[in-house]
């Protein structure tokens, strides 16, 4: 997977050359007319078929296009059956030519595709904003998906916004970003840059998906199971063909036993799981006996403080998350990117259900709210950083959330929301279908809903190693938005913080 890009004019190319000489891993240079664009990739035939170069014109793909198979089976109607060999981004241009800009809202996963010609720049992002494209108006106009490339390259390039601003706004675009001297694309739009008379950078912006909230189905019970069914079969499916070694992090909780559940019989193989926990607390016992009735080969993993506090900096760090909540979910989740590095190249999750069926709301929740009250989370996730293919690559693993696709929110944002939250419970259409279909144990099917962060405790310990109250998010959103900074500025780094934490934003 070429996982993250950054793109600097020529009046910057020596610039641009020399950070690329200081990035660890994978990387490939691509001179694109007047631009010079630096890739990165999980191994170097993640590249292969990513970058198609001609004499007018360059275009790139970023990031994971999990349906490819179907696009190519419906490009075949438009171009025969040599489109068969060809490229993903070959494919994906072809398709572009046939059916315009409507081919990025066939495109499932997060990505960017990116086209540069003698005119300017076409910039297309993914629906969901799973693959975030910044531009930043420093010395030059830069254009990144992560923003610590641009820090790299002059530390004084950002204007970040006062932390009052940051702590005391709960409503924000769904492409915010805090440095006022930037710009993030929005999700499902395709932006053209090109330069004015005197040749200064102006930017079009079109969506081609506008992903929005609509009034409530009210499917019959049964038919909703059976559709969860097969979107669920078909996303895990296809996450579990990827990769040479495909596992799954499981708490005992539902929406990751379902993904496993499924994992498993569609390898029809040893499928791995994890558990992670902390020296405060973990659900390993839920998790065990997850793995007994689904007979996986599996494994329980406890992290230390230091360790949870080093995956919090490493979440802030590479995934450029400024918010405390998004943080300390994936504290967790980046010590187990390294704990299975080398090991495990996919990861599948069950990320992204309590947004849909209401595992965040309280069960008394009103009906009438339901889905309006979700739906705000859903679009929260777009601004906060926490789907970012990032951290996890960082250590060679590719992510897979078999909730989070285009079909499945399409179909689960407005379900009937008795079909969520009733009589007490929380998510009720999904237990109902892991009992029809025989997919868990009774015990995780009706067991209380609890939060990763909260089940291995990793909310208690974040609150005690800065010496606040395990739900001051204040105060944790302010830790975290001042390690964004130093880290985008180029001041500090995960490995330089020590036991001290709070002393290293003095």
């Amino acid at each position: 997977m070429a996982y993250s890009f950054f793109a600097v004019n020529n009046s910057s190319r020596e610039l641009s050359r020399s950070i690329s000489g200081g990035l660890t891993g994978c990387y490939e240079v691509v001179e694109a007319g007047k631009w010079t664009v630096v890739i990165k990739s999980i191994s170097p035939n993640r590249m292969d078929g990513r970058i198609l170069k001609t004499d007018v014109q360059t275009c790139i793909l970023i990031g994971t296009v999990s349906n490819i198979d179907q696009l190519y089976t419906l490009a075949l109607a438009y171009h025969g059956a040599e489109i068969i060999n060809a490229s993903p981004v070959l494919l994906i241009k072809k398709l572009k030519s046939s059916i315009g800009t409507a081919v990025f809202s066939l495109m499932h996963g997060g990505f960017t595709f990116l086209e540069f010609d003698k005119t300017g720049i076409s910039i297309a992002t993914d629906a969901l904003g799973m693959q975030p494209v910044h531009f930043v108006q420093g010395k030059s106009l830069w254009i990144t998906s992560e923003l610590k490339h641009v820090g790299l390259m002059d530390a004084t390039t950002f204007e970040f916004e006062d932390e009052n601003t940051i702590i005391n706004s709960h409503f924000r675009v769904d492409h915010y970003t805090p440095i006022k001297n930037a710009r993030k694309a929005k999700p499902g739009s395709i932006i053209n840059i090109n330069n004015d008379s005197e040749g200064y950078p102006y930017f079009e912006q079109q969506s081609y998906l506008i992903h929005r909230p609509s009034k409530d189905q009210h499917i019959a019970p049964d038919r909703a199971k059976l559709i969860i069914h097969n979107l669920l079969t078909t996303s895990t499916s296809s996450a579990a063909s990827h990769g040479t070694a495909p596992a799954a992090p499981v708490s005992g909780g539902l929406d990751s036993s379902i993904v496993a559940s499924l994992c498993v019989k569609a390898t029809q193989q040893q499928f791995s799981t994890f558990a992670i926990g902390t020296n405060l607390g973990n659900e390993f016992a839920h998790a065990d006996l997850l793995a007994r009735h689904l007979e996986t080969q599996h494994k329980e993993l406890i992290f230390d403080d230091d360790h949870i506090m080093n995956g919090l900096h490493e979440a802030i760090y590479y995934n450029e998350i400024f918010d405390g909540l998004s943080a300390e979910i994936h504290a967790g989740l980046m010590c187990l990117y390294k704990a299975v590095s080398g090991a495990h190249d996919h990861l599948i999750t069950g990320y992204g259900a309590d947004l849909l069926f209401g595992g965040v709301l309280s069960p008394d929740t009103d009906p009438l709210t339901i889905n309006s009250l979700l739906w705000n989370q859903i679009y929260r996730t777009r601004w906060t950083g926490e789907f970012s293919p990032f951290g996890a690559a960082h250590y060679g693993v590719e992510v897979s959330h078999p909730y989070w696709t285009l079909d499945f929110i399409n179909f689960a944002a407005n379900l009937n929301p008795h079909l969520k939250i009733f009589d007490g419970n929380v998510k009720i259409i999904l237990r109902k279908y892991a009992e029809e279909y025989d997919l868990l144990p009774e015990k995780i099917i009706w067991r209380k809903k609890i939060g990763i962060h909260e089940g291995s405790s990793i909310n208690k310990l974040f609150g005690t190693k800065i010496d606040v109250a395990k739900s001051d998010y204040v105060a944790k959103t302010k830790y975290t938005y001042s390690l964004f900074k130093k880290f985008l500025t180029n001041q500090l780094s995960p490995s330089d913080i020590g036991p001290s934490y709070r002393s290293i934003l003095n």
